[in-house]
């Protein structure tokens, strides 16, 4: 708000010096440089030979010229002020999407976290049952040769 209050001051002065500049530049300038009316209402021109009338007139061109120059650093600074304030306004945004990215990323590691648990425990049930599974895989086969060992003696002592 300190910043709106310092460019209504600086707009304000500006006018105010254009406004008396100008009055400046038309009732004194014109006619001290370019002529006027003598005491009878005649009109009196002034005149110098080339650029020297143009050096000698300089308030004429410099007022314009000054003006100009006010008018144009004014808008500078007031879009270099916008784009600080555009600047600062990214970097907020900025600053918001890392700290939702570090919350998020925290997030991401604890869920890892806890999926790695599971995942663990899951693989040390399903390594416990495929342990489980070998061994009785390895007790029916030896169930089987058993049988096929009976079998053949059987065989054996038939003929």
């Amino acid at each position: 708000m300190q910043l709106k209050k310092y460019m209504l001051l600086l707009i304000i002065l500006g006018v105010v010096f254009i406004a008396i500049g100008y009055y400046f530049w038309e009732s004194f300038l014109y006619v001290h440089y370019l002529g006027g009316f003598d005491a009878y209402g005649l009109p009196v021109q002034l005149s110098y030979p080339g650029f020297s009338f143009f050096f000698y007139s300089w308030p004429l061109w410099g007022f314009p010229l000054l003006l100009a120059l006010m008018i144009g650093v004014f808008l500078y600074l007031h879009l270099k002020i916008k784009d600080f304030e555009a600047i600062q306004e990214i970097k907020a945004k900025l600053e918001a999407q890392k700290n939702e990215m570090e919350s998020l990323s925290l997030m991401h590691k604890a869920r890892k976290n806890e999926m790695d648990v599971r995942l663990k425990n899951k693989y040390e049930q399903l390594q416990n049952e495929f342990t489980s599974l070998q061994s009785e895989y390895q007790r029916s086969l030896d169930f089987i040769e058993k049988l096929l060992e009976q079998m053949a003696d059987g065989e054996k002592k038939e003929k």
